[in-house]
């Protein structure tokens, strides 16, 4: 077989045409990243130690397994320690955001109050219970979130059923255990405390809060809960099993082709904080098909070479139930908004005409079981390795793309008619069109008058199936690119072949959809 001919082989699938389709699409000049998600509730984080990851693939995959022994079983084993950590927390601040910063303004004044709205208030405070004694608090409230991981990787490769020109069956299981720890890291700059938290006049049972900080970690938020620190969680990572056979075995060249199974042994997305710490993808279940080539560029009589590497893989992950929560239609953020949850609810505190009673925080009615169809998505791997002359050392410089097609979310079970945004004044009345930033003023209330409470006028303001924003609870597609470099130290004349390999990589996109990240691995294995 012609070299040349592997070699465009092996290059022609990356030089394919590469497109995403994105929701939102603007340029913030204080931002590095074009912004294609804007108030999104969930963030799903491509795992570490996948199949043709860097981390997995660097220093073991192209010679290792194939490295034989004086008493060869065509095995071969890894164990990688790795960690890593995101970059760049503005541009990802702005993807939970929903007006194009890292950093809401937060006031309690409205426009009843002004008689007309304040401007540039992205939230007003009494929608996230936020009440003081003077009804004027105002802040700023920025947002760094973080991501970061480590753990150990263990993969395992076993050839069988070889044939005496070299082409054999074999199999693999890979899997990582992993720590992985997430944060928003919110700042709360006071501008105005308001004289204090409100005390007169509160209901029995319920709790008002003295600032944005306390309002959204407050302990009757079931779910979506903003905080400094989310708790970090452990767990077994998705486990891959491959079946695979060398269609090719040549000195200068070969040829894999392999299918297999992602196994969700990773945690579960329960929706309890924005950005929660997620090991694996998602708990889905997944089909994987791909292949894997190299090719010898050069080689010298003393045993020195370079290789040219290729990997890549699709992989569809099945339809999974996950809890998220779920914005209204042009409402960003209107999960955080105080609904009622029924007519019921409003109507003694329509008598009372009190504001404070009967309410329920809208991230527990907007938060629900919904059916997440990830889809398609696919990694390529190239790399060039060049090994010294006793072939003990080895350096590997590669490139990683990345890429995956946007989530489809829909609810798992039928939306039940009853709950309505809580009008700002008075007491039990609703609001269809108020946006948790009092952009209409807070003057399109129903029941806002005296009489009667009107159950027709309430249920015209019920929140309907057809008002969810089920992209707001979805993540988009996603490309990212990933450079890496490794070195490897392996004793090859040796009863069962050893090595130990260092390496390094950066994973970055030209949008916020995707985390920029650094990680970093150490690395030993042997074959037997």
């Amino acid at each position: 077989m012609n070299k040349r001919i592997a070699l465009l082989l092996l290059v022609a699938p990356i030089i394919a045409p590469q497109t995403v389709d994105s929701m939102v699409q603007c340029i913030n000049p204080e931002g590095n990243r074009e912004v294609k998600a804007l108030g999104k509730s969930f963030f799903s984080v491509r795992p570490s130690f996948q199949l043709n990851s860097p981390e997995f693939l660097a220093g073991w995959w192209y010679d290792r397994m194939d490295a034989k022994g004086k008493e060869c079983r065509n095995g071969s084993l890894q164990l990688v320690a790795l960690g890593g950590k995101s970059t760049d927390s503005y541009d990802l601040a702005r993807y939970f955001t929903f007006n194009n910063s890292s950093t809401l303004h937060i006031s309690e004044a409205d426009g009843i109050v002004l008689n007309n709205p304040i401007p540039d208030v992205d939230i007003l405070a009494n929608q996230i219970g936020v009440y003081t004694k003077n009804g004027n608090f105002e802040s700023e409230l920025s947002f760094h979130p973080r991501y970061s991981f480590g753990g150990l990787g263990i993969s395992y490769r076993q050839e069988f059923a070889q044939r005496s020109d070299g082409r054999a069956f074999w199999f693999l299981a890979s899997a990582p255990i992993l720590h992985v720890k997430t944060g928003m890291h919110i700042c709360e700059n006071v501008i105005n405390d308001g004289g204090g938290v409100l005390t007169a006049d509160i209901p029995a049972g319920v709790v008002v809060y003295p600032n944005a900080t306390e309002a959204f970690a407050q302990p009757t938020f079931e779910y979506g809960k903003i905080v400094a620190e989310n708790k970090a969680r452990w767990g077994l990572g998705d486990v891959t099993l491959l079946i695979g056979y060398k269609t090719v075995a040549h000195d200068d060249y070969d040829m894999n082709g392999y299918i297999g199974a992602l196994v969700p042994t990773g945690t579960h997305v329960k929706a309890r904080e924005m950005f929660e710490s997620i090991v694996g993808n998602n708990h889905h279940a997944g089909l994987i098909l791909g292949s894997s080539s190299h090719v010898t560029l050069w080689s010298c009589e003393n045993g020195a070479r370079l290789d040219f590497e290729f990997n890549s893989n699709g992989q569809y992950l099945f339809k999974s139930k996950e809890v998220r929560s779920i914005d209204l239609k042009n409402k960003p953020w209107s999960r955080y908004m105080q609904m009622y949850a029924s007519a019921a609810d409003a109507i003694p505190a329509y008598t009372a005409d009190n504001p404070l009673l009967n309410i329920t925080p809208g991230i527990n009615i907007l938060t629900k079981e919904v059916n997440v169809y990830p889809g398609f998505s696919t990694t390529s791997n190239t790399a060039v390795t060049y090994t010294t002359s006793c072939g003990s050392k080895q350096l590997e410089l590669g490139y990683n793309f990345y890429a995956r097609q946007a989530e489809y979310v829909e609810l798992a079970c039928p939306w039940k008619v009853g709950p309505a945004l809580k009008g700002l004044h008075p007491g039990g009345s609703t609001d269809s069109v108020q946006q948790i930033g009092d952009n209409f003023n807070a003057l399109n209330a129903v029941n806002a008058t005296g009489g009667a409470f009107s159950t027709a006028e309430y249920n015209s303001t019920e929140i309907k199936v057809t008002d969810l924003d089920m992209l707001s609870a979805s993540h988009p597609a996603i490309i990212s690119n990933t450079l890496y470099a490794n070195a490897s130290y392996r004793c090859n004349e040796h009863e069962y072949p050893r090595f130990v390999s260092a390496g390094g990589s950066y994973e970055f996109t030209e949008d916020n959809t995707t985390l920029n990240r650094w990680t970093i691995w150490l690395k030993g294995g042997i074959s037997f």
